[in-house]
């Protein structure tokens, strides 16, 4: 009876240790629910950009056809637009269920499994479930989290569990987690040593020298030969677009004008909204990392870099390039609040943090009660669900060329171009040719493309030009109110003449 009453007892306190995730995985059910349905009627509704959603899906799409991943969206092979290697782990899911908004369902789940790392790390840290379940809840309630789960579809969103997860491990030193977490990391993207550098630093001095040497090496070298050779390799003299975001073009520009022009840099260093940017990623985690700079330094490379840049983009918390820099800044205040040694400033840190989150939901972020949320259309509005049957008609893997609202509901084929690609090049390829028509023009059988080609908010005078020269080698196979289909007659494609007005 002695035994069947211990065993009992061990059971019991299994259950109450599970029930302590209990709250955390509610919260998590809750961010996919909101993030994958969101994105999901976005795309249902032809409200998803073919940049960067089709690029992905598209080469993952054509991976699992056992194809070669060369994206006709954007004219380069998957893996030079960005060393997404880890990619190759979705492509078992397009053999179980092959279709676009499976990525988006992935992408919401992996960002809410950034959670988990937080809540351990708290867990193990300060010793409470209920602190731990509160900075779970401020990672999910992070607007640098939530927009960029709505910006398509991007690596960022996988960088930010692992990152998260490496940190616990190197935290609480599990070797073997970490080794797995860096390896996966240093798979998602070219740059991804800003973070492994650091973070080895970090374990060289905290925690074992011959570990954070080799984290830093492999960071290194992985890192050189992604950005010397694999890019440059697969791109095959296209030249990269990236150099143009370095501050006054170059990392040597940059630093002549630090020295010589420290003014002029200080001028562009708070333009475009940039100290801004910075105030909306620190007051979002509670700053409460500032007691621990050691991981804080993970997110201080990737940080000034996005901060920095000359494209705007990088600086604009909706925008993706935020996710995995969130992600490391609330676990650095994580580690901050562990610093503080009374029970009571601890629960009063943790609390702060999760209102700062809850603060910056509600300014800037996502949810239903946030200032402006993301409200999609309707998916089963009528003309949603009328243009959705005209694509129907579309013959499985005939070239396409189409409106880039359109392209991530009809990119699982070999070619599926950006109109007015290929008819005239742009935003593909190789810029040299930017204006000619390239030699597979003449496969395109149909045009997917709105009613009004040059009215505001569709395609824009220049791409109206186009149209008007291939039109002849066209006709119309099916309308809706806003979207026409055509397809080939047979005749052969005008000969181009290249656009000389103003771009509107």
């Amino acid at each position: 009876m002695a035994a069947v009453g211990k065993r009992a007892e061990a059971v019991e306190r299994r259950l109450f240790a599970w029930l302590a995730y209990v709250p955390l995985v509610v919260l998590m059910v809750l961010y996919v629910i909101r993030f994958a349905t969101t994105t999901v009627d976005s795309l249902q509704s032809f409200q998803q950009d073919a940049y960067d959603l089709s690029l992905y899906d598209q080469g993952i799409w054509l991976m699992s056809r056992f194809h070669a991943p060369f994206m006709t969206v954007m004219g380069t092979n998957m893996f030079a637009a960005h060393t997404v290697f880890i990619f190759v782990f979705l492509v078992p899911l397009f053999w179980i269920y092959p279709h676009t908004a499976a990525l988006l369902v992935v992408q919401a789940m992996a960002e809410a499994a950034g959670a988990i790392p937080v809540y351990l790390l708290g867990r193990r840290l300060l010793n409470s479930s209920v602190l731990a379940t509160m900075l779970g809840a401020a990672y999910l309630l992070n607007p640098g989290i939530e927009q960029g789960n709505l910006e398509q579809f991007h690596v960022e969103a996988f960088e930010a569990p692992l990152l998260a997860f490496a940190i616990y491990a190197a935290v609480v030193w599990r070797p073997r987690l970490l080794f797995a977490m860096v390896v996966l990391l240093l798979m998602c993207k070219q740059d991804d040593a800003l973070y492994v550098v650091p973070l080895g630093l970090w374990v060289l001095m905290r925690r074992n020298r011959e570990i954070g040497a080799a984290m830093i090496g492999s960071a290194v070298a992985v890192g050189l030969l992604e950005n010397l050779l694999i890019v440059p390799t697969l791109l095959n003299g296209i030249p990269t677009t990236y150099a143009g975001w370095w501050p006054f073009g170059t990392m040597s520009a940059t630093a002549r004008t630090v020295v010589r022009r420290p003014g002029e840099f200080w001028d562009f260093a708070i333009s475009q909204g940039r100290p801004f940017y910075v105030w909306q990623m620190l007051f979002s985690t509670g700053m409460a990392f500032l007691v621990a700079p050691g991981i804080l330094a993970v997110a201080l490379p990737e940080l000034a870099a996005d901060t920095l840049s000359s494209n705007p983009y990088l600086h604009q918390i909706i925008r993706h390039y935020s996710i995995p820099v969130a992600a490391v800044l609330l676990c650095a205040s994580v580690c901050g609040i562990a610093r503080t040694t009374s029970p009571h400033r601890r629960a009063i840190a943790t609390t702060l943090v999760t209102l700062c989150a809850l603060w910056g939901c509600v300014l800037w972020g996502d949810a239903p009660f946030s200032d402006n949320p993301i409200i999609p259309s309707d998916p089963n509005d009528p003309s949603v669900v009328a243009t959705r049957h005209l694509i129907n008609e579309l013959p499985p893997n005939a070239p396409v060329s189409a409106a880039e609202n359109f392209i991530p509901n009809i990119d699982h084929r070999a070619q599926v171009y950006l109109f007015p690609m290929p008819f005239s090049q742009s935003y593909y390829g190789n810029p040299e040719y930017d204006g000619e028509e390239l030699p597979f023009a003449s496969q395109v059988q149909y045009l997917l493309l709105p009613s009004c080609i040059s009215c505001d908010g569709n395609l824009g005078l220049p791409d109206q030009v186009v149209f008007n020269r291939i039109a002849p080698a066209f006709r119309v196979v099916g309308r809706t109110s806003g979207v026409v289909l055509y397809e080939r007659n047979g005749r052969p494609l005008p000969k181009l003449q290249p656009w000389t007005g103003p771009r509107v």
